[in-house]
């Protein structure tokens, strides 16, 4: 779990409703998904972070998590040396490798379903094949039938 807001630097503490708004945000939910979560509109949801990012005197998400503490923004001269890198918080760290775990097996599940409609629609082409044989067959014996008539 996010660690707890330590509080802002205008000195008025976020609300329980507010934390938990930003830590879903923080999670890398869109502010739809948040509003969903939450049972609010969208609206409130952004009116509710920008109140937050006032109260801790930033202008956005990634700045908000590290006045929290929950980032370090490393600084010019080391990303230099490591440009991909940011580090995470091992609690931010933890929720994102579950959040990975999730994505893998819905992706694993998508895989397999396409190989069922794959394997179905392999089965479908083969039966329309075995469909067109009986009528081009049905076809000759009615040409014979016709034909000795």
């Amino acid at each position: 779990m996010i660690p707890k807001p330590r509080g802002s630097i205008r000195g008025e503490k976020l609300s329980p409703t507010e934390e938990q708004t930003l830590r879903l945000a923080a999670l890398g939910y869109g502010n739809k998904t948040v509003a969903h979560i939450r049972g609010i509109s969208e609206n409130t949801v952004k009116n509710m972070l920008s109140r937050v990012y006032f109260k801790l005197g930033v202008h956005g998400l990634v700045e908000a998590m590290h006045r929290l503490g929950w980032i370090i923004i490393p600084d010019e001269e080391s990303l230099k040396t490591r440009p991909s890198t940011l580090p995470l918080l091992p609690e931010v760290r933890t929720e994102l490798a579950h959040e990975a775990v999730k994505l893998t097996a819905y992706a694993e599940a998508a895989s397999e379903a396409a190989r069922i409609l794959e394997r179905a629609a392999d089965k479908v082409v083969d039966e329309q094949a075995a469909m067109l044989e009986v009528i081009e067959g049905n076809e000759r014996v009615r040409a014979e039938a016709e034909a000795m008539g």
